[in-house]
This record gives C-alpha cells, structure tokens and sequence, in this order.
C-alpha cells in the first residue's frame, strides 16, 4: 500500500486510521459555528476536520431546480448552495484553529477557482467529492499541485473511478486516497459494499483506501471498514441534528463522533493483536463498485455536463467566457467534462443559438475548416 503524507502524518499501512470529520456546510454560514465545529471534534478525538469550497455559480445553474434533502424538504438547490458559500475570509481562522487543536485541516475544491484560492492558504490535503469524480478540468488542476489529494467515489462506476485515477496520476505512480461511498443521505447499510474498499487496494498500487460514510450509525460501519483495509474514515459532523440545514439530520453530533473514535481505535488494537472481528455480511456486500438503487437520480442530478453560461448566437466561438463544467440538477445534462478542454480551446463554434444554461451535445458545435 502506498502511504499518503499530510505533512507530519502519514495515512496508509501499519499506520493508525485517518479519522476526518467532514464538517461542510453544516457551519450554517456562521464563522464562530465553524470554529466551534473544529473544538468539539477535536475534543471528540479525530485526526482531521474537514470543510468544503464552493461557489454556486460554478456548480449548477440558476435554473438547476429543485433538490430533496435528507430531510424530505424540497429547496432550490442554486439558493441553498449560495446560503452556505464559506467566505475565503475564513481560512486562516479555520487553519489556525485546526492547527492550535493538532487537526489536520482539508478542504472540498470543487472546481479550478477553488483550487486557486487554496493556493495561499495553510491546508494539508484536498479532498474531491463524489460528484466531481468526472470533472476532467479540476482533476487535471489538482494533477499540477503537490498537496494531497483524497477522492469520494459515490454514484459512480468503476469505469469512472479508473478514469478519474489516469487524470490524476497518469504515471500511476504518485499517491491519493479513494474512499467508498454511497452517496445517499443517508445511506443504507445493505448498500455500503465495504468490499469494495479491497477492490481499490488490490486495483491502485499507489491508493490509500477508505470510506465516507453516510449511514447514521457512528460505529457499525466504521468498524467493519478498517477490517477491510479502510485507512481513512470520513464521517460527516453537526454540532446539533436538529439544527437547520440540508446535512444536519444524518450527521454525528459531538457524544456519537466520540463514540466512532472510540469504537475504531479500539476495533485497530483488536486487529492489531490479532483478536477476532466479525465481518458483517450485510456491510461487506460486494467487491464491484456499483451504483446503488438510490444513487441513480443523484448521479443523473450531480454528475457534472458541460452548459452554456451565457447566449450563444450561431458562429460564435466557443470559449471558457461561455461554458463551463456545472452540475445539471434538473436540466439535462450535457457532454461529459472530459471534452471541457476541447470545446473551450477557441476552436470550436456553434453551429446554432444556444440559450443560456443549457447541456451542450454534439450536435450545438463544429470544428472550422482550416
């Protein structure tokens, strides 16, 4: 197994879990709920808290729809990403805090604009949600970057997840994190497939294998994970459930984050020691990475095409001004992201009048006679 460095700390084998408490949008916008995120899980006793950079211009459309949360309400999910935008002011109080609580602090880009922000900031790893898992222009951006860099794998196949470890380590050689997802919220443990979790180690030389998980319980399936090779355990955290907010119902409160951290450290002396561990068949499921039942609208929803930003009259040429790599939501959803740096190298035009945010195909584009 390779081994992944986060400056003073490795992650990989013969060492101890990297435990991260994706703390996310659940700061409800607020900079002192964030910074007290970071206190109780340290408290709690993770390696790790973990926050995401966004903006939701570039990630869906104003006329993306309608999303349903975990808690059953339906919310235009434009205004609900703009709500919980994390203001770039805050990160060196963020990386301040984590590192005066001996966190490591990691941050979700979601696309080249964010990468360029953390570009100036004190961080240890980059961290690829499941939905930019085909997002060619950010995987290619993080490609030049030398920080660490652990990729989500929820909705997608395993065709996704070897084409996304090519543009990230074309020579197979440098290092990064996969972690097994189902992408749900919140996710159901006959759908985990923690088996999976060796298909990545056995598949990647140069990964360091894990798991995101979503299900509520903060121990079954975290234990069970680390019996499968699983070097990474990201679980998400709110300081309150019944807080306000699209991630606060599913997540772990500060008592349960404990209770994980508790649970896996204990579970690692076990195997350590050789004692026996039960594998939990309902867990362990299959070794094929799949698209779970529910993970089919998410993937159609959150799986990123490429769109018109703007107008496009007939014969104008195609450029990073006009389209970009967005999440369709509601809208169809547009050619795959691998065909990004193409279409917006300016040799491309459109053979007809494309509307503002709409899923480019083939049919909208041509290539000039030279």
């Amino acid at each position: 197994m390779a081994l992944l460095q986060l400056q003073d700390r490795l992650v990989g084998d013969e060492q101890p879990v990297l435990l991260v408490a994706e703390c996310g949008i659940n700061h409800n916008g607020s900079l002192d709920m964030a910074l007290h995120m970071i206190d109780e899980a340290a408290t709690a006793g993770v390696d790790a808290a973990k926050f995401q950079l966004f903006r939701a211009r570039g990630m869906y459309t104003p006329r993306a729809g309608r999303y349903r949360t975990a808690t059953g309400d339906m919310v235009p999910i434009y205004e609900l990403m703009e709500a919980m935008e994390l203001p770039i002011e805050w990160l060196p109080e963020l990386s301040t805090r984590c590192r005066q609580r001996n966190l490591k602090f990691v941050m979700t880009v979601c696309d080249e604009w964010c990468v360029e922000q953390m570009a100036q900031a004190d961080f240890d790893c980059y961290k690829v949600a499941s939905y930019e898992l085909s997002h060619v222009p950010l995987l290619i951006e993080l490609a030049r970057r030398d920080k660490p860099i652990i990729l989500s794998t929820g909705a997608a196949n395993i065709a996704d997840v070897v084409r996304a470890g090519e543009w990230l380590a074309p020579d197979g050689q440098r290092p990064f994190a996969l972690l097994q997802c189902e992408a749900a919220y919140p996710a159901q443990p006959a759908e985990l497939n923690l088996r999976v979790i060796e298909t990545y180690g056995r598949l990647f030389p140069n990964v360091i294998p894990g798991l995101s998980d979503h299900t509520e319980d903060p121990v079954r399936a975290p234990v069970q994970a680390i019996c499968h090779g699983a070097k990474i355990i990201e679980k998400h955290f709110t300081l309150d459930r019944n807080l306000p907010g699209a991630d606060h119902s599913f997540a772990l409160d500060p008592p349960d984050l404990a209770r994980m951290v508790q649970a896996v450290r204990a579970a690692e002396d076990d195997l350590a020691a050789d004692r026996h561990i039960e594998i939990d068949e309902q867990l362990a499921g299959s070794t094929v990475r799949k698209l779970a039942e529910a993970e089919q609208m998410l993937r159609e929803f959150a799986y990123r095409g490429i769109f018109s930003v703007e107008p496009i009259a007939a014969g104008d040429t195609l450029s990073r001004e006009n389209i970009r790599v967005l999440r369709p939501g509601q809208l169809p959803q547009g050619m795959h992201p691998r065909y990004y740096p193409l279409l917006s190298s300016g040799k491309y035009i459109a053979t007809r009048a494309i509307s503002q945010y709409t899923g480019l195909d083939w049919d909208d584009v041509l290539v000039p006679a030279q």
